[in-house]
């Protein structure tokens, strides 16, 4: 687990999908909308309406006014993304005295960092999910809150970071599940075990993998030599070498044809033939077909959809592509992110900046609704508060959750903090309150989370 960890850590900023190929002939835009003018050495994605970018040696977060809202202490030699308020950050990084802390989006000290393979803890495992942070001690796995407080003790052989309410823990080579209260809910009995995802968990037994729900019981009959994790009520899945695609019975959506697959993602899914990458909707017909070619070292950095759409490198230059396989903004960028909160971080002459979605937002919530992603609509705005209400949301809203709406062509990013039967408390973390109105639809938000 801390192999997988480091790689994402000292792995590269941007995520990008080279291509081989010549421009397609159709129309593009080349006018650029500028939230920021390239001037940074580095820049991250936004989060949580921050995000990072280096001045000189310096690491600091901007808003997307890009004003630098928080320049961290120069002993802090890293930081990750924003989650749930607060970011994890670094001392001597790469160094055996390597300390890791929090801070919150003010800038605050909000865990000090310690020193690695102290008495207190010795790794710190990155994002707040459900209020919880894995951390190690001698060797162990358990979880603190976000005062540093050990809420769960350490007591696993490894961990995976809770997700909908649920935790992967692994001890004396069998995997299960506990609560963000410790308590085992699924016991450790698999050979190995993902996080569940929309009420659905793959599991190994007997060298195949199949699919558990929330109760532990399977619905899915171990018969697979490798998952993936549910997304938009699709799984990929391995068998004999080729990569296919299930739903939520086991029923085959696309065979087993590909060299590898990703996850869906806004309706679409990336597939390879060829060693080429291109697109499927979810009946499985492709739709790009595969001619962009994938040379990044590590798999999480290729390029999923993300509000409407998803960067691909033609002759050296980065540009962005619609769900047609059109480009939208022509390559012309030396590397390019995807769109998160609205934003996307590129470099151009050298310098990183932060271009806007040149989708408008009609065109956006269009893509979310037809992907059935519409939870509901906001029942009342008192204060910080955002009351979002919606058909069965306490059984498809964890804690933690993030949902958007759009507002003048502007989107607005809510975290729920309280989601019951028919009703989701919620808060903003990034975008104007003032512009969020009774009435206004809600969606899920569905850009890729960076482990």
């Amino acid at each position: 687990m801390r192999k997988r960890i480091l790689s994402v850590i000292i792995g590269v900023f941007i995520a990008v999908i080279p291509a081989a190929v010549t421009e397609s002939k159709t129309s593009v835009k080349s006018n650029i909308k500028w939230l920021v003018e390239p001037q940074f050495n580095n820049a991250r994605s936004f989060s949580e309406g921050l995000a990072e970018v280096h001045k000189g040696e310096r690491i600091c977060f901007v808003d997307k006014n890009g004003q630098v809202v928080i320049e961290l202490d120069p002993r802090f030699d890293y930081a990750t993304k924003f989650s749930e308020g607060l970011v994890m950050v670094s001392v001597a990084r790469l160094t055996e005295n390597a300390r890791w802390g929090y801070i919150d989006n003010s800038g605050k000290t909000a865990i000090e960092p310690v020193i690695a393979f102290s008495d207190k803890f010795s790794y710190i495992n990155g994002d707040f999910t459900n209020g919880l942070a894995a951390v190690e001690k001698s060797g162990r796995w358990g979880f603190m809150d976000k005062s540093g407080t050990m809420i769960i003790e350490p007591g696993f052989d490894s961990v995976r970071k809770f997700s909908e309410g649920l935790a992967v823990v692994r001890k004396n080579s069998k995997s299960g599940y506990i609560d963000t209260s410790g308590k085992t809910v699924i016991s450790l009995q698999f050979e190995d075990a993902f996080p569940f995802s929309e009420g659905i968990a793959a599991v190994k037994k007997s060298g195949k993998w199949g699919f558990i729900d929330k109760t532990g019981n399977i619905i899915i009959e171990p018969q697979y030599d490798s998952p993936g994790e549910f997304s938009e009520n699709l799984a990929k899945f391995k068998k004999d070498g080729k990569w296919g695609f299930i739903d939520k019975t086991g029923r085959i959506v696309a065979a087993p044809q590909f060299e590898n697959a990703r996850e869906f993602s806004e309706g679409l899914a990336m597939v390879s033939r060829d060693g080429k990458w291109g697109y499927i909707d979810k009946t499985g017909k492709i739709v790009i077909e595969p001619r962009f070619v994938f040379t990044v070292k590590y798999m999480e950095y290729l390029s999923d959809f993300s509000e409407g759409l998803a960067v691909v490198e033609v002759n050296g230059k980065w540009g962005y592509i619609d769900k047609t396989g059109r480009f939208i903004l022509e390559a012309q960028f030396e590397k390019a992110g995807n769109f998160f909160e609205g934003a996307a971080a590129v470099r151009k002459d050298d310098k990183y900046g932060f271009i806007l979605n040149p989708l408008n937002s009609g065109e956006q919530e269009k893509s979310l609704t037809q992907i059935g992603q519409l939870i509901g609509d906001v029942k009342s705005v008192t204060g910080g508060e955002i009351i979002v209400g919606g058909n069965k949301i306490g059984e498809r809203v964890m804690m933690g959750d993030k949902l958007c709406l759009y507002a003048n062509d502007k989107i607005i990013i809510l975290r729920s903090t309280f989601p019951m039967m028919t009703v989701s408390k919620c808060e903003v973390i990034s975008g104007a309150r003032s512009e969020i109105k009774k009435g206004m639809k809600v969606y899920r938000y569905t850009a890729k989370k960076k482990d």
